[in-house]
């Protein structure tokens, strides 16, 4: 199971949370992509987490997301979204500090047991770009050198990606809200640097068994240009 947040309802009063393009995804009944949920909106956490690029699996920008709130309520700076005509891509620009003639594509496609996710970057100088994605809580995780396992209660998940550019994975703290509470969760961050990356996650729901065994996949890249 898996969907992209493709809603185009920004602005600056627009009930959303900054962060767009984000996958959510399953395997086997259980989550592993997911979004980080929505607390009381009278918890200081709701504008200081929860709608902040930072809470959901999106694109940083020399350390900047998309949108920039004041208050709770107000977007003072929003992205802009839409649907990549004749392609299954999301497409987004921003005014936020570091966007400035940034595109960002993303795609999202799904074969059994198998789903990839497809980044293009394009920018007129080289950029920090920061790829996030927010873990369900009992997602464990494991980084190594070329892949990524995420084990949840037994099913297992692997992580391989190909780039244009080096790759530098590190986890970062995070928390998501889920009936009435906070709970601590992982966030993966992978780091690239330039003016036109390709970046491409791949997640294969895998046995025990195979996830001892070398990753083998696909070199096509599914965004061109």
């Amino acid at each position: 199971f898996a969907i992209l947040d493709a809603t185009p309802c920004t602005g600056k009063y627009a009930h959303f949370h900054a962060g767009k393009n984000a996958p959510t995804l399953w395997c086997d009944g259980r989550p592993f992509l997911v979004d980080s949920g929505c607390c009381s909106y009278d918890d200081p956490d709701f504008q200081q987490w929860f709608k902040q690029p930072e809470a959901h699996s999106t694109l940083l920008v020399n350390g900047q997301g998309d949108g920039v709130l004041q208050g709770r309520y107000s977007w003072n700076l929003s992205p802009e979204h839409a649907v990549v005509p004749d392609a299954p891509a999301l497409e987004e620009r921003s005014s936020a500090p570091g966007w400035e003639g940034v595109v960002w594509t993303r795609a999202l496609e799904l074969e059994h047991s198998r789903a990839v996710i497809c980044d293009q970057v394009r920018a007129p100088e080289s950029k920090n770009c920061t790829f996030l994605f927010i873990l369900a809580p009992e997602a464990e995780c494991r980084i190594m050198e070329t892949e990524i396992l995420l084990d949840n209660g037994g099913t297992i998940l692997r992580l391989t990606w190909e780039a244009d550019a080096p790759v530098r994975w590190e986890s970062l703290p995070g928390k998501v809200f889920r009936e009435f509470r906070k709970l601590e969760s992982t966030r993966l961050a992978a780091h690239l640097a330039g003016d036109n990356i390709h970046f491409r996650l791949t997640a294969e729901c895998v046995s025990a068994s195979q996830a001892k065994q070398p990753s083998s996949q696909s070199h096509d890249s599914c965004i061109k240009g």
